[in-house]
């Protein structure tokens, strides 16, 4: 009896024990995730577009920087296990009537069933199709005008 009560003793704090590691792994796992802004410099497509549909647009551009011959795009998402996650821009390059060239940035990695918020950057080279001055719409956001320098 004195025996099976020091096992099971002794088996509850050793459960205990790796229940309390195993929380402080994901924690950190997870804040390592959040901390994490890789860097991407990608051409953006030019091809006849459409708008996406609304499962390539499960993120939310935080912040929207442009520059004569790139746009830097910070964003947020869900998911953390995937690595990295593959974002895209595509153009038709043709301005509407109003003068205005949207473009299309989309998140290509689907099915990342972790839970954290993971913050990122992408850098998308427009040079080749853009001129300064020409007003560009990501994701029918607000319109921005490519600066001179």
């Amino acid at each position: 009896m004195k025996l099976s009560y020091w096992l099971l003793l002794l088996l509850s704090a050793n459960w205990m024990v790796g229940c309390k590691n195993l929380k402080k792994t994901k924690v950190e796992e997870k804040t390592a995730v959040e901390t994490t802004l890789p860097q991407a410099f990608v051409s953006i497509y030019e091809a006849p577009v459409a708008p996406p549909d609304s499962v390539d647009l499960d993120f939310r551009l935080v912040q929207t920087i442009a520059h004569k011959d790139s746009v830097e795009l910070k964003m947020r998402y869900g998911g953390g296990c995937i690595k990295p996650h593959i974002f895209e821009m595509y153009t038709s390059a043709m301005p509407n009537k109003d003068g205005v060239i949207d473009i299309y940035l989309v998140h290509k990695t689907h099915n990342d069933y972790c839970k954290a918020f993971v913050f990122t950057a992408r850098t998308f080279v427009w040079s080749h199709l853009f001129s300064p001055g020409n007003k560009v719409r990501i994701n029918k956001g607000e319109i921005i005008e490519i600066p001179e320098k």
